[in-house]
């Protein structure tokens, strides 16, 4: 529950300097603490003896998570969508518009603009105070899991597994608030796809003995010095393709929210564009230049409301339309084991690992460069501008998520003992 308005004091445990470069923040009194319920549930079939199945279910809850911190000072927009229609004028600074008269440490009345006197709590009239530690955020996670196992003779190993998942939240904590509710003033959070949801998943292994060495097809009878060398090898591989993480858009300005005259209606909130409706989402030749050229078509969409009517848009927190790019990836290992100590006791292993081998590209949406929006706002000319190469795959992504974009090596040494 907010604290009720006018009641939040400001003097005189705060007093502002003559910057008024300070910010605070309101912690929710409650005692919820965040909570992740799990379960899950498998069969194992076995087929023969060196052949087996798996069908399982994986499942979880989350209630009280920590969530985007929410402005409780913020202007509503029901208050300023008349007020930018009728043209309105937001930049303007005056101490009229400071509705206390709150004075900065030198007496001086601090000026304010249009928008702070349709703030909740006018002590605090230039502040919009974020709720931090919020702890209203929920989640749910479901998965269909199917794995394939079959030993071959000779030190052969194949595995096989796919999952079909959904992981959903309502604006779990990521960093940045543009996966966040796009009005954060409303009573019920905005449910949508987890940033990190990838429904499809495929990921198929071997791991192989090379028969080399005493007793083996190769080597079978080579002596002690020689079988140190040849033998003890193993060579193992995994191939992966998953499904792209969701997409996010937005505008990157206030939209319609901007005032014909100065300023702006929008009084800190993220707001999304339109999606329109049998568009493709995605730019259908964004593969003919993947770093300059729009991932998303601008077709698809457009700003929201309009000049005497302004509005959010109906683009949702995240886009399971708009996906990135699927992912295949195909690592390698080889490694050699020696047996030291008596009859073999202590093992040495030393491998090398190669990640990505085929340098097959993994293309993301950049988390970090979205800050310039899909439109720029032409205050002389009141219109918006198509920025044409702001959704574009990041060229040097190497880590979204802990996955790597070009090929890698490891070498590691592991002693058993």
């Amino acid at each position: 529950k907010l604290p009720d308005a006018n009641i939040i004091p400001r003097e005189p445990i705060f007093s502002m300097n003559n910057t008024n470069s300070f910010t605070f923040s309101y912690i929710p009194q409650n005692n919820a603490m965040p909570t992740v319920y799990r379960w899950n549930a498998g069969l194992q079939f076995l087929l023969r003896n060196d052949m087996a199945i798996d069908v399982g279910y994986d499942g979880s809850k989350g209630t009280h998570l920590y969530a985007q911190p929410t402005p409780i000072n913020a202007a509503p927009f029901a208050a300023t969508a008349p007020l930018v229609a009728a043209g309105a004028d937001f930049g303007t600074q005056s101490v009229n518009f400071n509705p206390l008269g709150i004075r900065n440490s030198d007496g001086s009345v601090i000026p304010g603009t249009l928008i702070m006197t349709l703030r909740r709590f006018p002590n605090w009239f230039n502040r919009i105070i974020n709720a931090d530690y919020d702890r209203s955020g929920n989640s749910t996670y479901h998965s269909l899991n199917l794995g394939f196992q079959k030993r071959f003779n000779a030190g052969l190993t194949y595995l096989a597994s796919y999952s079909w998942s959904k992981s959903l939240d309502d604006g779990a904590p990521t960093g940045n608030d543009i996966y966040g509710s796009s009005n954060l003033q409303q009573p019920i959070r905005e449910k949508g796809l987890s940033a990190f949801d990838t429904p499809h998943k495929f990921r198929s292994s071997f791991s192989y003995e090379l028969p080399m060495g005493t007793k083996k097809l190769l080597f079978s009878n080579a002596n002690r010095l020689v079988n140190a060398i040849v033998g003890g090898y193993n060579l193992s591989g995994t191939i992966t393709r998953q499904s792209g993480y969701p997409g996010v858009v937005y505008l990157g300005n206030a939209g319609w929210f901007q005032s014909s005259v100065a300023g702006t209606g929008n009084d800190g909130f993220t707001i999304r564009p339109n999606i329109n409706p049998n568009v493709p989402l995605i730019n259908p030749n964004w593969r003919n230049n993947p770093f300059t050229t729009n991932y998303y078509n601008p077709d698809a969409l457009s700003i929201p409301g309009t000049p005497s009517n302004p509005s959010l848009g109906t683009a949702p927190k995240s886009l399971g339309n708009g996906r990135s790019p699927a992912t295949f990836t195909f690592d390698t290992s080889l490694a050699k084991n020696f047996a030291l100590g008596p009859e073999g006791r202590f093992k040495l292993q030393l491998r090398t690992d190669a990640f990505n081998i085929l340098n097959h590209p993994v293309l993301f949406l950049n988390p970090n460069g979205r800050n310039t929006g899909l439109f720029t706002y032409v205050a002389s000319t009141r219109s918006f501008v198509v920025n044409r190469s702001v959704t574009g795959i990041d060229p040097n992504n190497t880590g979204q998520y802990g996955n790597y974009a070009g090929r890698m090596f490891r070498l590691g040494l592991r002693l058993q003992f």
